[in-house]
């Protein structure tokens, strides 16, 4: 089976300062799934492009040589704006991500269920100027779990996850977790959850090119 969606929406956007604008979005995905006896393979896609008209006031702040700044963080300034003299930024800007996602199950018994999958994705400013705003960002995770039936109303999964997400010019970041999900049905209408886990997650720079 395939679907094929399409959204446009509305976004209030505010980049760390007082100003927000309104900005307008498309959306776009689509889905492949196959079924067979034994399990399942699901492929999808998706893509957002959006678009707004962003109005900043810029208060450049000189480094304190005393230390830290007890003052509000600023957002960057764009190229050319400080050259410029302008304490007004008005432009348009363009910004999108994307996500490719692969997912598959396999019933191993009448108790055991096994599934994996596989994203990457990436989202941050269309152009140069308008990455010093939104930078780029691209993340590839991975990840399985083990499902095991324990009675009709129970369930208990086993996860683990890995994940590493670069943000252009900064750092890499990167996850590593284990999870224990317990899942039961309490009526036809009801049921619950009760997860837990452990993390560790590690930052290193980005290797220059």
């Amino acid at each position: 089976s395939a679907t094929i969606g399409y959204a446009p929406m509305l976004l209030l956007l505010s980049v760390g300062t007082p100003e927000q604008a309104v900005g307008f979005a498309q959306a776009f995905d689509g889905t492949v799934n196959h079924t067979y006896r034994r399990g399942f393979v699901s492929l999808q896609q998706s893509a957002v492009l959006a678009r707004n008209n962003l109005r900043l006031t810029l208060v450049p702040q000189p480094l304190d040589p005393a230390g830290p700044s007890d003052q509000t963080p600023t957002v960057p300034l764009p190229p050319g704006s400080a050259a410029s003299g302008s304490a007004f930024y008005d432009t348009v800007v363009w910004f999108g991500s994307t996500r490719t996602s692969l997912a598959l199950g396999q019933t191993l018994s009448p108790r055991l269920r096994l599934h994996e999958y596989a994203s990457y994705s990436a989202h941050g400013g269309l152009g140069s100027a308008t990455e010093t705003l939104y930078p780029r960002q691209y993340q590839q995770a991975a990840g399985a779990g083990l499902s095991q039936t324990l009675t009709r109303r129970d369930t208990l999964t086993h996860g683990l996850d890995a994940q590493r997400t670069t943000t252009s010019g900064r750092a890499q970041v990167y996850v590593l977790s284990l999870r224990e999900t317990w899942a039961h049905v309490f009526s036809s209408a009801t049921s619950g959850q009760l997860a837990a886990g452990l993390a560790y997650a590690r930052e290193a720079d980005v290797p220059e090119e």
